[in-house]
């Protein structure tokens, strides 16, 4: 490699964890933020991306979709036997300027397997995802979970078809943790390796603390800046979202966990006393069980780190979790 870009590269990848060292994010309410936890503020210099689970869209007010430049919806489900298409996944009241991307995932993990196995279902796939092209969906974005890393090889070859039959898509994935996060969960997502063949990526800055580990924080804003800067030395930062939780866990008896939204808490603050802790998430009791969420202030920071590395911007799981 040449000197002077390696040096530049070397200095690039640095000279963010110097900043984060000596001029630390700036100090943050230790109270639960009420205020609306959309992540959207005056002079916003990145995307905010919402995903958007199956939802019957005349629940879906128009007005809280308008807050995001893209929604990732779900209902699009990959099988040997094709894409299949959930009735609402195309008929969400988007606002004109924000943008539809699907979110495809398989239908399950063995049946996964056996569609990454034999190219000949890639083949019998060609026809639904051209329907999503002519569709104006050019951009697919997948979320693939739970796969040995045995099946990588594969999943970069389908990606690889994909690319080569369909000329001008971009293709994008949520990746786990590469950073702090089970082998046996982050393998299939290596980045070294996937970076070949995806545009962009989401990083699922969440379930840091889940069901299985000891009670804590299902993220945290040092745990997601050292992801960050680990993703960076094989994305640009133009290729990175970051990705955070609009949710907790609630652990009763240190054991049984139960998913807690911010919109849910919002209407049950009373059953809620906690304080910020060094995640910059609140934690406390709720009820009789342990509790680690987000809320406004959290997004704030979130945001502010994707301002600091210069992401493409931001995507919270999940559009129903939030407040608005």
């Amino acid at each position: 490699m040449n000197a002077r870009i390696f040096l530049f590269h070397q200095v690039r990848v640095i000279l963010p964890l110097l900043f984060f060292t000596f001029f630390p994010l700036v100090s943050h309410s230790a109270k639960w933020t009420l205020a609306c936890a959309v992540p959207n503020r005056p002079g916003k210099t990145f995307q905010t991306w919402a995903y958007l689970p199956v939802t019957n869209p005349s629940q879906v007010n128009p007005a809280h979709l308008a807050h995001f430049d893209i929604i990732s919806a779900g209902g699009f489900y990959l099988s040997r036997a094709g894409l299949h298409i959930h009735p609402y996944a195309l008929r969400y009241p988007l606002h004109k300027k924000a943008k539809l991307i699907p979110l495809i995932t398989f239908t399950s993990v063995n049946e996964g397997k056996k569609f990454l196995s034999q190219n000949r279902f890639w083949q019998q796939s060609l026809t639904s995802f051209r329907s999503l092209i002519h569709k104006g969906m050019n951009h697919l974005h997948f979320d693939i979970e739970y796969f040995p890393a045995t099946y990588l090889e594969n999943l970069v070859s389908f990606f690889q078809f994909l690319k080569a039959k369909l000329p001008g898509i971009s293709i994008s994935m949520a990746l786990f943790p590469p950073v702090d996060f089970p082998p046996s969960l982050n393998d299939f997502h290596n980045p070294k390796i996937l970076r070949q063949v995806l545009d962009k990526i989401v990083l699922m800055a969440y379930d840091y603390h889940r069901p299985g580990t000891i009670p804590g924080p299902v993220t945290d804003i040092r745990w997601a800046e050292k992801n960050i800067f680990f993703l960076m030395k094989f994305f640009s930062p133009e290729r990175i979202y970051l990705g955070m939780p609009a949710y907790g866990y609630a652990w009763e008896n240190g054991k049984k966990t139960k998913v807690i939204s911010m919109r849910q808490l919002k209407n049950q603050r009373n059953k809620f006393t906690g304080k910020r802790d060094a995640s910059l998430l609140m934690c406390g009791k709720y009820g009789h069980s342990h509790l680690c969420i987000p809320d406004r202030t959290t997004i704030d920071a979130f945001s502010d780190l994707v301002q600091k590395y210069r992401l493409q911007g931001l995507a919270v799981w999940n559009f129903n979790y939030l407040y608005y």
